[in-house]
């Protein structure tokens, strides 16, 4: 047996119940080869590990993971899986997984590991089914999953990072998003008061001898409605406070100790649960207190105030009094004096919403100054993760070159962007589709979200190549601030470029025949790694020549650093990769089983069968070729 230092290792698969019940493997250090006729399993073994450890291929929703999740709900069946790991610091545990459950994480003695630990934190392996290989040569985000593989630890990190400041910047959303809306109201709404300030001195008294009393008497009156306004809002304040704070009150009751019905408290674990649900009330009942504290206090603050209106209201009165014996002394004065003080009132209307306003200016400033902070954090953070992708092309093509060359271009994948584009446009009256195809072509997100704050339409239509009008749609379109803090955080993806050299031309993947994809793709899936490599039939769509010459040589190489398990028809692989286990499958329709497993040696007979055609075929084809057998 093949001993590997710090690599991850799949040690055993034991399958209770599905097409594979009974099954008992144990793997090598080294190569695995399964064998066998169609149909007996083989694949299964595969896809079943897969699933114990929750290595799903690509990405949600997609058909290739849709048709390996149906593989394996046909073949399980039900059943359950256990999985027995080591990890490259050499710790032993036990992956079981039942049919639609999560995986359940054991340590060396079958028993739960403590705590939060996923399965995915401490063991990875590189899984990849029939024709999958075909499918990463054809996708380009398969392709950046592929990539990322190689830097799996940095990148999640990086990911981690990356979901961190985006919750931030939501957060950040969430405030500026009403405080925009309402001062939009308020500058509409301030357009007025220039216009009330004008018809306001055509009311100013400037003759007689009590003109100064009346213009001085009006201010006062002002004052005073200001007083009411004032104290009328800060009321409102402490009471609209209070009323969220008790809203808060009885939630988290019902969210948490809630929940736990009392055939739960009264089932095996009911002792440790029900210590759980007395440490949640106990924390729920302090919390209710201090809320009911602060509610409580803010009620009492509002009272007071309410209190104190009535004593404003009454030094009021005799003031008021005052100011209709003056006025009604000047009778030609009352009818403009009331047309006065109701524009008075409605000026110092204008006014507290000009106060508001300049509160909602601040807050704004703080608000746009702390969401460029995080801006310019998230895009260091995807620079980062674009830099250690190209240290993976970097690493590859040390490699791989000449025949391979790998590169990754940053945030080359605009379909997100046009997207956006197109849905934002609708209904702007131009041809959103093309508009933003141009646009987005040549303008990155971050330059149209600073074009747009600058309401530059000549800039626009210069940079994006469409017209003046259109630039003016574009802009009124994408000026609501919602939209443009949208822009701001669009993630464009890197899209890597594998390229094989073809008679000296490189190529891209997506561009080449079905055997030269798997020539371009194979090579860095067998690039060294901590991970163990499971193919199903790697040979698939290669010439024996190829898998003679490359592929037995990668496979010689690669199981010096890492476990490998093939599924595969070609005799080449575990013959001259010399397998140091030959698993051979067999099936009488209804379950599949293993017939025999062993080194190439000892199941010899079996190689020659079943990946030669049996000794006879082999002999004659020897003679055809003229080449002794």
């Amino acid at each position: 047996m093949t001993q590997l230092a710090s690599t991850h290792r799949i040690k055993r698969i034991e399958v209770t119940g599905g097409f594979l019940i009974g099954l008992n493997l144990e793997f090598d250090a080294g190569l695995n080869c399964l064998i066998g006729p169609r149909g007996t399993g083989k694949s299964t073994v595969l896809e079943l590990l897969r699933y114990a450890l929750g290595i799903m291929p690509g990405r949600e929703g997609d058909p290739l993971r849709r048709r390996i999740q149906s593989i394996i709900d046909s073949n399980l069946d039900g059943g359950r899986i256990e999985v027995t790991i080591e990890t490259k610091e050499g710790l032993t545990y036990v992956v079981s997984r039942a049919s639609g459950e999560d995986p359940v994480l054991l340590d060396d003695e079958h028993k739960p590991v403590q705590g939060s630990v996923k399965i995915q934190q401490l063991f990875s392996a590189d899984i990849y089914s029939q024709n999958q290989i075909e499918n990463i040569a054809e996708t380009p985000h398969y392709q950046l999953d592929l990539i990322d593989r190689f830097e799996e630890e940095n990148l999640q990190q990086n990911r981690l990072r990356i979901e961190g400041t985006m919750r931030e910047l939501k957060a950040n959303a969430t405030q500026i998003s009403p405080l925009f809306i309402e001062k939009e109201g308020i500058d509409t709404a301030l357009m007025q008061l220039d216009l009330i300030k004008e018809k306001l001195k055509a009311y100013t008294v400037t003759e007689g001898q009590d003109a100064d009393a009346i213009n001085k008497a009006h201010a006062v009156k002002a004052l005073r409605d200001r007083e009411t306004k004032a104290v009328r809002h800060a009321t409102e304040a402490l009471q609209s406070q209070s009323d969220q704070i008790r809203a808060l009150m009885g939630r988290v009751e019902a969210k948490t100790a809630g929940v736990f019905s009392e055939d739960i408290l009264s089932g095996p674990n009911g002792k440790s649960l029900t210590d759980q649900v007395a440490k949640i009330r106990s924390a729920v009942q302090q919390s209710e207190a201090a809320l009911r504290n602060a509610s409580m206090l803010l009620d009492e603050a509002a009272g007071e105030l309410l209190s104190f209106t009535s004593v404003l209201d009454q030094a009021h009165v005799p003031q008021e009094l005052a100011f209709r014996t003056l006025i009604e002394k000047q009778q030609q004065s009352q009818a403009k004096s009331t047309e006065r003080a109701k524009l008075e009132k409605q000026q110092n209307d204008l006014l507290f919403k000009k106060a508001r306003l300049d509160e909602i200016v601040v807050a704004l400033k703080i608000l746009h100054e702390q969401r460029d902070e995080l801006l310019a954090r998230l895009s260091d953070e995807r620079d980062c993760r674009f830099a250690l992708r190209s240290q993976v092309g970097g690493k590859l093509n040390e490699r791989l070159m000449p025949h391979i060359k790998v590169s990754v271009e940053q945030n080359a994948d605009q379909q997100v962007y046009r997207d956006f584009l197109e849905q934002n446009l609708k209904g702007a009256g131009i041809q959103q589709r093309k508009v933003a195809a141009l646009i987005s072509a040549a303008i990155s997100p971050e330059e149209l979200g600073g074009l747009v704050k600058e309401q530059d339409a000549s800039t626009l239509a210069k940079r994006g190549g469409i017209n003046p009008q259109q630039a003016a749609s574009v802009l009124r379109a994408l000026g609501n601030a919602e939209c443009l803090m949208n822009l701001q955080v669009l993630d464009m993806e890197d899209l890597p470029n594998i390229e094989l050299c073809d008679n000296g031309i490189y190529k891209s993947s997506t561009e080449l025949s079905t055997g030269q994809k798997c020539t371009a793709i194979l090579p860095i899936l067998m690039f060294e790694r901590a991970n163990p490599l499971l193919i199903d039939q790697p040979e698939d769509n290669l010439d024996n020549r190829f898998v003679f010459e490359a592929i037995v040589a990668s496979v010689n190489a690669a199981k010096e650093t890492r476990q490998l398990i093939f599924v595969t028809h070609n005799p080449n692989i575990p013959v001259l990769g010399d397998a140091e286990k030959v698993v051979v499958m067999q099936s009488d329709g209804r379950t599949g089983r293993i017939k025999v497993i062993g080194d190439v040696d000892s199941c010899r007979q079996d190689v020659v069968d079943l990946l030669e055609g049996g000794a006879e075929a082999f002999r004659k084809r020897s003679e055809k070729y003229g080449v002794p057998s």
